[in-house]
């Protein structure tokens, strides 16, 4: 469980990138996700998450490069499904709703499996670009949402 200060702790850090590198572990990316959903639009989420992860790869030596560091197709596979999460449960509080979202299956690494294939998910197009799910897209229809 994960409380208010814990989170906001952990957004401090990585905006300014001094999260220690094992501390960038899955759940960090959760909590990443669901943090800027809730506080911005899905584009204006999206866009400086994009940004911060590239430079906190780079602050902790991760070269972002067709094989390493960051993902694009990852990277809006999480916050599409944390937006879509959102979007679907209400949640008075941020704390509840990272805390809540991180005790389902879909919280769960593997979740890419149930959408892509390795080949697919881990080639150079999808690290590069934006793939929706080869075995099962991934529902966009927040966007249609007053969230």
């Amino acid at each position: 469980m994960y409380s208010q200060q814990q989170i906001e702790n952990l957004i401090l850090k990585f905006k300014n990138t001094s999260l220690n590198k094992p501390e960038w572990n899955h759940e960090a990316h959760i909590i990443v996700a669901i943090w800027y959903n809730w506080h911005y639009t899905f584009e204006q989420a999206l866009k400086i998450v994009r940004t911060n992860i590239k430079a906190y790869n780079e602050s902790v030596g991760t070269p972002n490069t067709e094989i390493s560091g960051y993902h694009e197709t990852l990277t809006v596979f999480w916050m599409t499904l944390t937006k879509n999460f959102l979007a679907y449960n209400f949640h008075d509080k941020i704390d509840n709703a990272i805390n809540e979202f991180l005790k389902t299956r879909e919280a769960d690494i593997s979740t890419t499996s149930a959408y892509y294939s390795n080949e697919v998910l881990f080639s150079k197009k999808a690290r590069r670009e934006w793939i929706n799910g080869n075995k099962k897209p991934i529902n966009l229809d927040f966007n249609n949402l007053n969230v």
